[in-house]
C-alpha cells in the first residue's frame, strides 16, 4: 500500500477538501475540480508537484467511482461523529471533574466553620462564666469587707458605685460598622452627611456616633463608619441585603439616599481584610477589688458567623451579669 492511499484509507486527509468541493458534489464537478488541479500539479509543469499530482489522481479514482466514493463516505460519516463523540466526552469528563472539585471545596468549607462555631460557642461559654465568676468574688468581698457583716446580694450591687463593674457582651464587642454606598458625582460631596447616614442607619436601632470618610477622588465608592448602642442592631445591619431595593426606608426622606447603600461590615472585619488586623477584645474590667488575671480575646474572624439567636442569648446575659 503506498503512502497516498494509506493516507486516503487511515489518515485525517478528507478527499473533498483536498479538491476543494463539498460531500454532496456532482460527478461533474468534481471531474472539472479534477482537471482544474491535475494542470496545476502536473509534474511537466514549472510548478508541478509529482506527489500531489499522484494523490489526486488517487482521490479522482475513489471519488469517481459510485461504489468506491459510497465506501469513502460511509468510513468519513464515522469518523466525524466520531471526533463529535470524543470531543462531547471530553466536555462531560472536564464538567464532571470541576463539578466534583466544587463539592469537595464546600465540604471543606462547612466543615471548617463548624470548627469555628464550636470554637466560638466555647469562647462565649467561657466568658459568660468568667464574668459569673467575677461577680460572685466581688459580692463575697464585699461581704467580707462590710462593718455590719450583713448579707450583700447580687441586686445590692447596683448600689456600690466604686466597686461596681460590668461585665457585659455589649461594652466588649465591635457595635462599630463600615457602611459603602454608591459615590454620585451629581450629588456633590454634601449629599450623605453625618446626619442623613445616621437617619438612614437608624432604621436597625440606636445609634451612638456617625463618621464619614474623605471621598477618594476617581473612586466609585464612598464610606463612613457607624457606632451603635447594641452589638445586635450592628449585627443586623451587617447581615441586610443592600442589594435589593431600598424599600426598608420607603416614606422616609432619606430613601433616595438610601437606594445608593452596597455594603455592611464589622469595623474589625473592613480593618482584617485591608491588613490591618486587630483584636476587637482588650482588657476592659478593672476595679479595687476585682482585676483582670489576662486579656480576654476573641478572633475577630468568628464574629461574622454570630446567628441572631445568639445574640439575643447575650443580651440576656448582660441583663442578668449586670
Amino acid at each position: 500500500m503506498t503512502d497516498n492511499i494509506k493516507s486516503i484509507v487511515e489518515g485525517d486527509l478528507d478527499l473533498y477538501e483536498f479538491l476543494g468541493c463539498s460531500s454532496d458534489a456532482s460527478a461533474d464537478q468534481i471531474r472539472r475540480l479534477y482537471r482544474k488541479k491535475a494542470l496545476q500539479y502536473h509534474p511537466d509543469k514549472q510548478s508541478g508537484n509529482a506527489l500531489k499530482f499522484d494523490l489526486l489522481f488517487k482521490i479522482y479514482t475513489v471519488l469517481s467511482d459510485a461504489q468506491l466514493r459510497r465506501q469513502y463516505d460511509s468510513i468519513r460519516a464515522y469518523k466525524i461523529a466520531k471526533e463529535s463523540r470524543d470531543q462531547r466526552l471530553d466536555e462531560l469528563t472536564k464538567g464532571f471533574k470541576q463539578q466534583l472539585e466544587a463539592k469537595e471545596w464546600l465540604q471543606q468549607q462547612t466543615n471548617q466553620l463548624a470548627k469555628v462555631k464550636q470554637l466560638r460557642d466555647a469562647k462565649v461559654r467561657a466568658l459568660a462564666i468568667d464574668g459569673m465568676n467575677r461577680i460572685r468574688q466581688l459580692e463575697h468581698e464585699l461581704r467580707n469587707n462590710n462593718i455590719n457583716k450583713t448579707h450583700v446580694s447580687f441586686n445590692q450591687l447596683e448600689a456600690v458605685s466604686p466597686l461596681k463593674t460590668y461585665v457585659t457582651f455589649d461594652n466588649v464587642w465591635d457595635k462599630t460598622v463600615v457602611v459603602r454606598w454608591k459615590y454620585k458625582e451629581s450629588l456633590g460631596d454634601n449629599a450623605f452627611t453625618a446626619d442623613v447616614l445616621q437617619e438612614i442607619m437608624s432604621k436597625f436601632g440606636p445609634i451612638a456616633r456617625v463618621s464619614i470618610w474623605d471621598h477618594v477622588k476617581g473612586q466609585r465608592y464612598s464610606y463612613g463608619t457607624v457606632e451603635f448602642n447594641k452589638l445586635s442592631d450592628a449585627y443586623d445591619a451587617t447581615q441586610h441585603d443592600y442589594s435589593r431595593s431600598a424599600s426598608r426606608w420607603d416614606g422616609t426622606n432619606v430613601r433616595k439616599l438610601a437606594s445608593l447603600l452596597r455594603s455592611c461590615e464589622f469595623e474589625s472585619d473592613y480593618k482584617d481584610r485591608m491588613g490591618k488586623k486587630e483584636d476587637i477584645l482588650t482588657s476592659i474590667l478593672e476595679a479595687k477589688k476585682v482585676r483582670y488575671q489576662e486579656n480576654i480575646h476573641l478572633d475577630n474572624v468568628l464574629f461574622p458567623f454570630m446567628k441572631k439567636q445568639l445574640l439575643q442569648d447575650v443580651e440576656m446575659s448582660n441583663t442578668y451579669l449586670t
